[in-house]
């Protein structure tokens, strides 16, 4: 399994440049720099909660009639006597 690694910092920029230092593993690599504003974007559009009508007509109908017989039978199979 790869180790990724990341650098996260919060700063406060005091003038309109800004000097970042580059650790060596980093030297001649591609890396990504993404600067925003953390009082201009909420947490909650990033980790938007799903309610469950998020999902109407993912499945087909066919795999929904499927799925329903298979759960049928196999609450069929749980009740039955022993």
């Amino acid at each position: 399994m790869k180790m990724i690694y990341m650098i996260e910092e919060i700063i406060t920029p005091l003038e309109k440049t800004y000097n970042i230092e580059i650790p060596n593993k980093y030297i001649g690599k591609n890396v990504k720099l993404i600067l925003y504003s953390l009082d201009e974007v909420s947490h909650k559009r990033f980790k938007k909660e799903k309610k469950p009508s998020d999902y109407f007509g993912t499945l087909s109908k066919d795999d929904a009639k499927e799925m329903k017989e298979y759960i049928h039978q196999s609450r069929n199979e749980w009740n039955r006597n022993i």
